[in-house]
């Protein structure tokens, strides 16, 4: 997170962080009516949806090469490049127009590939914290020094 972000609510932050997603991703989930959440801690916000919707295909030696399982999905996907399309990465810290995640949860057109997961999007509430985490560096764990302010 860097220093613009403790001066910024989360309404403007989100507003100036989530520019239009990249041609080639289409009909794309609305995720402006969700408010941000503030430090979003990867193995107990992100990797459970991982646990719960993504395991059957992305295990250990899971498909397109991506094992999301407890452990070795943030490592997996971080500054990766895509098995499908290596000018992608999986994630890019602080950009989810760059992030080939990101728009595969978020759009039913993305441009490598399909909507994750198969068969249905997957919750809206979900997808936002996807995207705040994605915001906020995509670090491992949750940056909690400037959550709210400076310490006096």
């Amino acid at each position: 997170m860097n220093r613009l972000t403790c001066w910024l609510s989360g309404a403007a932050l989100i507003g100036l962080l989530l520019p239009p997603l990249v041609s080639g991703a289409e009909d794309c989930t609305d995720l402006d009516a969700i408010d941000q959440q503030p430090a979003v801690d990867y193995e107990n916000s992100i990797q459970p949806i991982f646990d719960n919707q993504c395991l059957a295909c992305h295990g250990p030696g899971g498909q397109a090469g991506l094992d999301l399982s407890p452990g070795a999905s943030h490592d997996n996907l971080v500054k990766v490049a895509s098995s499908q399309d290596a000018t992608w990465l999986r994630v890019t810290p602080s950009s989810l127009q760059d992030s080939l995640l990101f728009l595969k949860v978020n759009c039913n057109d993305p441009p490598v590939g399909s909507r994750m997961p198969p068969g249905g999007a997957m919750a809206d509430g979900n997808q936002a914290l996807i995207r705040d985490w994605i915001v906020q560096g995509a670090l491992p764990e949750a940056d909690l020094l400037f959550q709210d302010r400076f310490e006096n």
